[in-house]
């Protein structure tokens, strides 16, 4: 099933849970960068968990090659390519995109899988794209009073506006997350939503 799937379910995931989930995509996204793609388009729908707890990033469908980056977030047509509420700053102001804007999607993602919310709520898609450039995300900890400081600080070095604000890279993503202390031991994830068909 989706991590998307599993919120409709369960609202929003422990923490330990969360961490867990973004550990291994980010464990996902690292070698997918690693390989030149961009995916473009990280969403808790393209976060797939089997039965035993091990997550697979989905869906690359639009994923763009690192040596294809000149032609940005855009289709020929000019459309935007990504979902609302998951796009980074860059790609709403017509910049060029790298693996720093998977980071920040999959931050949006992490928010969303400690809250049960996306940061970002506008009816309307100007509105929406607006936000995500202007507004800060909301304080996690007002939402989930579990989320620890440490836990916290990652989350807003994901969802930076300015990219070199943001984790370089998914390694050191990754290292910050196995260093948190809910991210030791075993990687199973302990929430076990019905999978759907």
């Amino acid at each position: 099933d989706s991590l998307s799937g599993w919120l409709k379910l369960e609202g929003k995931l422990s923490t330990g849970d969360a961490l867990k989930i973004l550990l291994q995509a980010s464990q996902g996204l690292a070698a997918a960068h690693a390989e030149g793609v961009i995916h473009r388009d990280i969403k808790p729908g393209n976060i797939m968990i089997n039965a035993r707890g091990v997550v697979k990033v989905a869906d690359f469908g639009i994923a763009l090659a690192s040596n294809d980056i000149s032609s940005s977030k855009l289709t020929s047509t000019g459309a935007l390519v990504g979902t609302p509420g998951y796009l980074p700053p860059e790609v709403c102001l017509g910049k060029a995109v790298d693996q720093r804007s998977d980071i920040f999607a999959l931050g949006i993602v992490l928010f969303e899988t400690l809250t049960g919310r996306m940061p970002f709520n506008d009816q309307s898609p100007l509105g929406l794209l607006l936000e995500v450039v202007r507004a800060e995300i909301p304080d996690v900890r007002e939402l989930n009073s579990a989320v620890d400081a440490e836990l916290t600080r990652i989350l807003q070095r994901m969802t930076a506006k300015d990219p070199a604000q943001r984790y370089q890279n998914c390694h050191e993503l990754i290292a910050d997350l196995t260093a948190h202390p809910l991210a030791a031991g075993a990687q199973t994830i302990s929430a076990k939503p019905v999978m759907t068909m």
